[in-house]
């Protein structure tokens, strides 16, 4: 019988068994991930692995994953996985932001019939960034900060500012609602008025702004902790289908009938496929675990990333933000009612010699592979002009892939903070890790990592023998 099962071979699972090994007294323990992809890593992924063609194997450190907690650049924010990725010697060095393939330039501001945006208008946008912030800060949030909604709180605190300034009603209107399209794509969903205001801000205290570029990409943060547990078992293709609890043990039934037992297990599964009952609990979960389960928001963001030639990257390096015009019913109907409409900008992918741009867009996948093609032509717009194909393009589909159906947690409009608890509470000799289960730093990279280490210590103390 083993003594640990892990389900899943992301940041969070592989996390719990760096830190499960590293305990005294468990190094002899037998543990085994069981991943039901055919990969370690999940959304920490690199294209430079995956890639078909040769061309981006050798140019491109682009990261296909949405991801938690990282940002177009492949950065991380500071805290526990920092300080780890910085004893492995995986970060950059402190003058990262004097080299020009990793420096940040401000996206020239454009229109969707391809005309540069005017100095006034250049103006107001530079206005809506610097106040959008503080739209969302715990003094705009107030007492009712659990029922409130994101997007009312946004409309709410837009219509004060917005009084005060002397720019033309229908301008900061498309400012403001650019600014509310780009954090549909940082929230994970398309409607910022199913999610919690409250939850928004916890997450802003939980992520914080600076982040380092990580290189190689999440993809190295696994690497690394794999190197610290050496001989690990990792079934791959292994989906699990049904939990079954007994006294001493833990029964597991993959879909392929295979069965395994082990004396504790770690759940580190997405909300998705959580949400989707593809996993059979017996006995059932309780009913406010659940309930918290289907109640969780459950973001759908995918990038599109276009690689241009050398010629074609010169014209395109800087990237581009995309102005919509505004909508009489607002942002909120045309994104769900249209994917493209979530795009705001192409952002270069650093470092700089990837060639590449990336689009974030709000989808539940796609069940088509027309997509690449409809974001090329909406370049082509923005910019005013034609652009070469790119000479490869990659598009991930999180959100029709059953492994994950979506990319990142989020709290729903009314729902409690301590849902996220309620999440990681574990159910006798059954464990659940992710980063929907950390109650500060969920839907990024670090509370993944932390929820497996939270998850390691609870695994000790269940196994270890009694004082």
């Amino acid at each position: 019988m083993l003594d640990v099962v892990i389900v899943g071979a992301g940041i969070s699972g592989i996390s719990c068994a760096k830190h499960i090994r590293a305990s005294d007294g468990m190094r002899q323990h037998r543990i085994k991930v069981l991943e039901a992809t055919d990969r370690t890593g999940q959304f920490s992924l690199r294209l430079q692995e995956d890639a078909p063609k040769p061309s981006c194997r050798k140019t491109a450190q682009l990261s296909i994953g949405a991801q938690p907690g990282s940002t177009a650049d492949q950065g991380m924010p500071l805290g526990v996985i920092h300080d780890f990725a910085t004893e492995k010697g995986l970060m950059l060095d402190k003058d990262w932001m004097s080299d020009p393939k990793w420096q940040w330039e401000v996206l020239p501001l454009r229109h969707l019939h391809g005309s540069e945006a005017s100095p006034t208008e250049k103006q107001a946008f530079e206005e809506m960034e610097s106040a959008f912030d503080s739209f969302t800060d715990k003094e705009a949030v107030g007492d009712q900060a659990d029922e409130k909604s994101l997007g009312a709180l946004l409309d709410e605190e837009f219509q004060k500012w917005a009084q005060q300034k002397e720019h033309d009603a229908a301008m900061m209107q498309t400012m403001f609602e650019f600014k509310k399209r780009e954090m549909s794509s940082g929230v994970g969903s398309p409607d910022l008025y199913t999610a919690s205001a409250n939850g928004f801000v916890q997450a802003e205290d939980g992520f914080g702004h600076d982040c380092i570029p990580l290189p190689h990409g999440y993809s190295s943060i696994v690497d690394a902790m794999l190197k610290e547990v050496p001989g690990l078992e990792i079934q791959h293709g292994a989906a699990v289908k049904e939990a079954t609890s007994h006294d001493d043990h833990v029964e597991i039934t993959l879909e392929n009938g295979d069965k395994l037992q082990a004396r504790t297990v770690v759940f580190t599964v997405s909300v998705g496929v959580l949400k989707s009952g593809q996993i059979r609990f017996k006995p059932e979960l309780p009913q406010e675990k659940q309930e918290a389960i289907q109640r969780m928001g459950f973001g759908h963001v995918e990038k599109c990333i276009l690689t241009f030639d050398n010629d074609t990257w010169e014209t395109l390096k800087h990237g581009v933000h995309c102005l919509w015009p505004p909508e009489r019913d607002g942002y909120r109907n045309a994104v769900l009612n249209d994917w493209e409409q979530s795009i705001v900008a192409f952002y270069p992918n650093q470092p700089r010699s990837s060639r590449s741009l990336v689009a974030w867009i709000v989808a539940d996948g796609f069940s088509n592979t027309s997509a690449p093609e409809k974001v090329m032509n909406l370049l082509r717009r923005c910019l005013g002009r034609d652009v070469p194909d790119p000479v490869e393009t990659n598009l991930t589909n999180w959100g029709r892939d059953r492994r994950f159906l979506g990319s990142w947690s989020y709290l729903s409009a009314g729902q409690p903070l301590d849902a996220f608890g309620m999440l990681g509470k574990p159910f006798g000799r059954v464990f659940f890790g992710g980063e929907h289960t950390h109650p500060k730093y969920f839907g990024t990279a670090h509370g993944a990592y932390e929820s497996g280490a939270r998850c390691a210590q609870e695994v000790i103390e269940k196994l270890s023998p009694p004082l």
